[in-house]
């Protein structure tokens, strides 16, 4: 029976390993907040970790829903400085199992880890993903292709959706509990700038409470308040990731975006143009140098500190509106700006949904202003 331990090296790490048939050996750094996995027959291919992204991508039923294929892990219970107690290998080195020091305990298949894995300097195991490319030139002929057109509307939902629990949801929406702050449909290139929402049931007893969050203002206190963090927030591409089936429809959504959008005016300032922010579709493939992974964590859970109400240095009244929404009351909200969120709730709670582009919602202002003949200066 083989046996692991610990073995004490000078300095800060910390090594615990396994001697097998492929000699695999487990190294925990706690400085670098990084697990390297390598093989002994081969010291130049290594596996490389960071704590934070592993306890973010833990696969347990309780922090991951097999169903929807979706992180069930909340930002508001996420640590991102958190600690691995012990690492060990499994007896066959067929798993690795991670102790953290929040309790809970984690399991990843070394598969599932090679494939994942990030390289010494960047995210290389980032494949490339089956999204639109960089702009083309036209006028340069050795390079140009067809353009790409997007003639959809709707969304793979539907032109409406509706929302309750269920036996086996698709993500977190479709449940009775609490929900993180996000805005919809992150991973779409094109994300529809206008939602709605309609209350058909509401839940009789306590919980089942909207709430939203202005992620401008959030953004606007990270960046007086913690400026290195803002740079990585309006820089970083973040990928998120949506995939399953609708009736006899599968999807598999992937768009990146930086968490906060910036434009830029011609007069050469600058604004907030969009935020793009769901933990729960956040996909574990980055391309985030290995360097930078804490850093993008922390900046992460600063933003979300903020939506939640949980900075000290914020005041969550200028950021929050909380509305428990009767039968037959709708919230129309701007999915560009503000992050939505739910309280948990017990028993029936049924909304309906839609999303609507901006184009068309000022359009149709317009053209009511006109047969109205409500005077407008512009």
């Amino acid at each position: 029976m083989l046996r692991f331990g610990h073995m004490a090296l000078p300095g800060p790490l910390k090594r615990f390993f396994c001697s097998i048939a492929n000699a695999t050996t487990v190294l925990l750094n706690p400085t670098e907040r990084v697990i390297t996995i390598k093989n002994a027959t081969n010291e130049d291919k290594k596996m490389h970790f960071p704590l934070a992204w592993l306890r973010d991508n833990c696969p347990c039923p309780v922090c991951y829903s097999a169903s929807s294929e979706l992180r069930n892990l909340k930002m508001m219970d996420f640590c991102p400085r958190v600690n691995a107690v012990s690492v060990q290998m499994s007896e066959q080195s067929e798993s690795m199992t991670v102790s953290w020091d929040d309790g809970h305990s984690s399991s990843y298949r070394l598969e599932w880890l090679r494939a994942v894995a990030f390289g010494a300097d960047t995210a290389g195991r980032q494949r490339p993903p089956l999204t639109r490319n960089r702009p083309v030139l036209w006028c340069d002929a050795s390079k140009a292709t067809a353009p790409i057109c997007s003639l959809k509307r709707t969304t793979h939902y539907g032109e409406t959706f509706e929302m309750r629990a269920e036996a086996k949801p698709r993500n977190l929406g479709y449940t009775s509990d609490r929900l993180d702050f996000h805005t919809d449909l992150p991973y779409m290139h094109e994300q529809p700038g206008v939602q709605a929402l309609l209350c058909q049931v509401q839940a009789s007893g306590p919980g089942g409470d909207s709430l939203f969050a202005d992620g401008f203002s959030a953004a606007e206190h990270i960046r007086r308040s913690r400026p290195d963090l803002f740079r990585l927030l309006t820089t970083v591409p973040v990928r998120f990731r949506d995939r399953g089936q609708l009736a006899d429809r599968r999807f598999d959504l992937v768009a990146t975006h930086a968490t906060i959008e910036l434009d830029c005016q011609p007069d050469g300032e600058w604004c907030y143009r969009r935020v793009h922010f769901s933990n729960q579709q956040r996909d574990l493939l980055q391309a985030w140098p290995l360097a930078d992974v804490q850093l993008i964590y922390d900046a992460l859970k600063a933003f979300n500190d903020v939506i939640e109400g949980r900075d000290i240095s914020s005041d969550s009244s200028k950021v929050q509106l909380q509305v428990k929404l009767r039968s037959g009351e709708m919230a129309l909200f701007d999915n560009s700006r503000l992050l939505h969120s739910r309280t948990g709730f017990s028993g029936e709670r049924q909304l309906a949904g839609a999303y609507l582009l901006w184009d068309e919602v000022l359009s149709r202002r317009r053209t009511l202003e006109s047969q109205l003949q409500i005077g407008r200066q512009d």
